[in-house]
Parts: C-alpha cells; structure tokens; sequence
C-alpha cells in the first residue's frame, strides 16, 4: 500500500504543477486532482487526539482507492469516514471482519479486491 500510495502522491504533485502552467485538463486529470483531494482531506486530515486502529486506516484507505465513494463530497465522504470508525470501536463483529480481511491479504491488489467485492459489508 506504501508504495502505490507514494508513487500516486508523486503523480499528483506531478499532475497539480502540470495544470498550474494552464494545461488543458482531460477526464485522467480530473480523476487524479479529485482522488488526491479526497486522499488528502478525509484520509491524512484526520481528527486530533484520536488514534485509529491500523486496519482501520487501511480499510478507509482501501475504499476510497477503490472508488467506492466517487460519488460523494468531502463533507459525505468524511461522514462516512467517521461512521465507519465509530462502527469499528462499537461493534465487536464488524471489528473482527474487518481485522480478518486486512490480515488474510497479503498483497495491496489482493485486498482491494477483497475489499471491492465485499464493499457492502464494510460501508
């Protein structure tokens, strides 16, 4: 996941100097700009004073690498960050399952596409 996740940071950056000098913007520089602001404002924004569990942290890294919230707004997405973290710490069993499928893959492309098939289990 480091890796992937460094190697699209670099491409972002690479992407936003790109548009500054008024490049024209086509449908792969738009999703690139819109997932690295989703990746920065509701994964690495995270609230203060609050630890979150590893997997918990790969899991909502993991769902919205997969685009399983294309369609929402920072202001859905960072709700649905917070209920999945609250579901997390509340519920022993979404606990476990979450736990359970971070730990069985052993690979970045394995768990999206675990996540990606059971993507309703853990929304």
């Amino acid at each position: 996941m480091g890796r992937e996740l460094n190697n699209f940071l670099t491409l972002l950056e690479k992407t936003k100097s790109f548009v500054h000098f008024g490049a024209e913007i086509n449908e792969g520089i738009k999703s690139t700009l819109t997932m690295g602001e989703k990746i920065i404002n509701n994964f690495f924004n995270q609230p203060s004073g609050q630890v979150i569990n590893t997997n918990l942290q790969i899991l909502i890294f993991s769902l919205i690498w997969s685009q399983a919230f294309k369609d929402h707004d920072n202001a859905q997405l960072n709700a649905q960050n917070q209920k999945i973290v609250s579901r997390y710490y509340s519920d022993p069993a979404y606990q476990k399952k979450v736990d359970a499928t971070i730990e069985s893959c052993d690979d970045f492309n394995k768990l999206l596409g675990a996540i990606s098939t059971k993507q309703s289990d853990f929304i």
